[in-house]
């Protein structure tokens, strides 16, 4: 079967090879802590835990571009993961293992992380190999457990399950020598982040934690949304998911890691401030398996006709999702005709200030010195770019919203450019041309020369 699960995947990952038209935006924090590791240099921003950037970066030095390279990671990742999925639900429910393996293969959220340049599919392909290893009692969990700490935070869950496995096997010294080993990469990059806080100098997720959201209907809507039913949440189809998870953590009688690892993931995303529900894609597997216990045990004269209708629902529920989140392709689109417009308008000396210009230099390598950082922008914009000898910026409709006090554009001075909104002729500016996403009426960019 797991032969079966991985070909199956497989196939879907040639699908889906370079199916959006851009690379992630976040890539390029990912890259550049990377970078900075692996040139000896302590990193500008511990906002993004480092292994998926110590990865992709030096693969993309390989393959000649890190986009690709992060393509290369998920589509490797994603038939292994689809496999670790049936072998760790196989011991609790053999007969629903094979279905809820491709529930989760088809989940929307699952594919969507497949085709964005981000790191959950590494994150699933750890947290999973570490569970699958602690139910074969192997040592090598601790140190998948580790890495999946240093992927992303969330997973430290899985981590302390590897250690408290260890403890209640009584195997004592295993269990503290490698737990505290194991541990010793989170807690310093942890060290790391706290100095960084202590300076005021980066936004981070622990400071978007809050307990109060482990009492709103967002976060409960978005963990339904991801793994169970497309339909917003009330109150009571949230009691209703909780009994029936709760019931199946005792019908399944899986592994308490498992539940471990789920509570603690689902907690902390449940608390922190800005939700989506791709948030929750590494329980995505879980959930559904849950259900599927507490289902089996109401009707266990008929556990195989359940198994089979309880995966068409779940199949249909989550396809009905495809066309509003994974979308066909064409997420941040414009900017891919951007490129197109430099290389046929442009010489090649010619600059472009843009708020996305590092995700312009991994998608158009040989143009990447025409693309200047908005950041970099020190008093006028119109003088700077004077300066600079900048002819051209790229104003797109992001900037449009990034006045709301967000965290991500606290340090930017944003009225200046507010009026470049217009797209038309202003003093200082010539109005050059508008391009669009054609999936997106929301999503443009202006196009203006600098006089």
């Amino acid at each position: 079967m797991t032969i079966i699960l991985a070909a199956f995947a497989g196939v879907v990952s040639i699908l889906f090879w370079r199916f959006q038209a851009m690379p992630a935006p976040d890539l390029v924090s990912f890259l550049q802590v990377g970078k900075e590791i692996w040139s000896g240099r302590i990193p500008s921003d511990f906002m993004r835990a480092p292994l998926f950037g110590l990865i992709v970066y030096p693969l993309g030095l390989a393959v000649g571009s890190a986009w690709t390279a992060a393509l290369l990671v998920n589509a490797i990742l994603y038939p292994l993961n689809v496999s670790l999925v049936y072998l760790v639900i196989r011991p609790y429910l053999p007969r629903a293992a094979f279905p809820l393996a491709i529930l989760f293969a088809a989940n929307v959220f699952v594919l969507e992380m497949l085709t964005r340049t981000l790191c959950e599919t590494l994150l699933i392909f750890l947290c999973l190999l570490t569970l699958w290893l602690l139910a074969r009692d192997s040592m090598w969990a601790y140190l998948a457990g580790a890495l999946a700490t240093i992927t992303r935070y969330d997973a430290i869950g899985v981590l302390i399950a590897a250690i408290l496995a260890g403890l209640l096997r009584r195997r004592y010294r295993r269990a503290l020598l490698l737990g505290i080993l194991s541990l010793m990469p989170l807690a310093t990059w942890m060290l790391g982040t706290w100095l960084s806080l202590r300076k005021g100098e980066h936004v981070h997720y622990v400071k978007l934690l809050s307990l109060s959201g482990l009492f709103e209907l967002k976060g409960w809507n978005n963990l339904f949304l991801a793994t169970l039913w497309p339909i917003p949440c009330s109150i009571f189809t949230i009691i209703f998911g909780l009994l029936m998870i709760v019931y199946g953590m005792w019908a399944a009688r899986a592994g308490w890691s498992l539940y471990l690892f789920g509570a603690t993931y689902g907690g902390i995303h449940l608390m922190y401030q800005f939700q989506e529900p791709r948030m929750y894609v590494p329980i995505t597997w879980l959930v559904p398996m849950l259900v599927v216990a507490a289902c089996y045990r109401f009707l266990q004269a008929a556990r195989v006709f359940a198994t089979i209708c309880l995966s068409l629902v779940l199949a249909i529920t989550l396809l009905a999702q495809v066309p509003m989140n994974l979308g066909n392709g064409m997420r941040d689109v414009e900017f891919r005709k951007l490129i197109e417009w430099r290389k046929a308008n442009l010489p090649a000396d010619h600059k472009m200030l843009t708020s996305m210009a590092d995700l312009l230099r991994i998608a158009d390598p040989s143009g990447a010195s025409c693309y200047v950082p908005l950041r970099q922008v020190q008093g006028e914009i119109h003088q700077y770019c004077k300066d600079q000898g900048i002819t051209y910026f790229v104003w797109d409709s992001r900037l449009l919203h990034a006045s709301d006090a967000t965290v991500w554009y606290d340090r930017q001075t944003l009225a200046q450019w507010q009026a470049l909104a217009a797209g038309q002729d202003l003093p200082g500016w010539k109005y050059v041309v508008t391009i669009r996403n054609p999936a997106n009426i929301n999503y443009y960019i202006h196009i203006y020369q600098v006089q």
